[in-house]
Order: C-alpha cells, then sequence, then structure tokens
C-alpha cells in the first residue's frame, strides 16, 4: 500500500507556480480596478454636470457644481445662499484625482455654461485615465 499526501518537491513545485501565476495576474487585475474606477467617477461627474444644468434650467437662476472633499456639490451660483441643491459622492470617493476644475463650473439660466469656452476634466487613477469636456453650450462629453 502506498502512503497518502505530498512531496516536498511537488509541494515547492506547487508554490512556485502559484507565485508566478500571481505575480503575472497582480498588475492586470490593478489596471483593472483602475478603470472601474475612473469609469465610475466619470459617471459621478456626468451626473453632477447634469444636475447641475438641469437645475439652472429648472430655476431658472444661475447655478454652480463643485467638487468639495469627495463629494460633488450642486448650489446657486454667486449667490448669499450657499446651501447644496444637489450632491453625490466625488471623485476621490473613488480614488480618483480630478485636474482641470479650478474655480467653480457655472451654467446661467439658459444652460450655457458662464465663463470659459470650454472645460477639460482629468480623471485620473494609476494608469487610466479619461477626460470630460464641457462646452461652452452646456454639452458634455
Amino acid at each position: 500500500m502506498r502512503p497518502r499526501g505530498v512531496t516536498l518537491l511537488e509541494l515547492l513545485l506547487l508554490v512556485t507556480l502559484l507565485g508566478i501565476v500571481t505575480a503575472i495576474a497582480v498588475p492586470s487585475l490593478r489596471h483593472g480596478a483602475d478603470r472601474l474606477a475612473v469609469r465610475a467617477a466619470r459617471i459621478e461627474a456626468l451626473r453632477a454636470l447634469d444636475a447641475a444644468r438641469g437645475t439652472a434650467l429648472r430655476l431658472g437662476s444661475p447655478i454652480e457644481v463643485t467638487e468639495r472633499g469627495d463629494r460633488w456639490v450642486v448650489r446657486p451660483h454667486a449667490g448669499s445662499d450657499s446651501t447644496p441643491l444637489w450632491s453625490a459622492p466625488g471623485a476621490a470617493h473613488h480614488g480618483v484625482t480630478v485636474s482641470g476644475l479650478g474655480a467653480p463650473i457655472a451654467f446661467g439660466a439658459s444652460g450655457v455654461a458662464i465663463g470659459v469656452a470650454n472645460r477639460t476634466l482629468r480623471l485620473q487613477r494609476g494608469q487610466a485615465g479619461v477626460a470630460v469636456v464641457l462646452s461652452r453650450l452646456g454639452r458634455i462629453r
């Protein structure tokens, strides 16, 4: 009768193969997680911009959107009332950085963006990144 179990050589071979497979898989899994986080942050940014534009059209008054901490905040533009009208998780909630935001993005009562002609927000995490472009006419892509 043959004894049951594995030899030390078989165990070392298995551990070595698992190490090689892990070394190959981890970087692509990390990049995949970065892409998913950037995609989720992009959706949140698009929702915030759309909410700000829609609120400006609905209320007939200028509205601005900013990212404060880890939240997108929609509030009246340049008014004394700074009570948030809408709020949602921001890019930092997903571990994503936003560049190009600078000053708040504002929409006039007609839904047209106030200020610069075009605005590009760059969302980045690791090697994954995406741009969100806001045109002067309020189109978001």
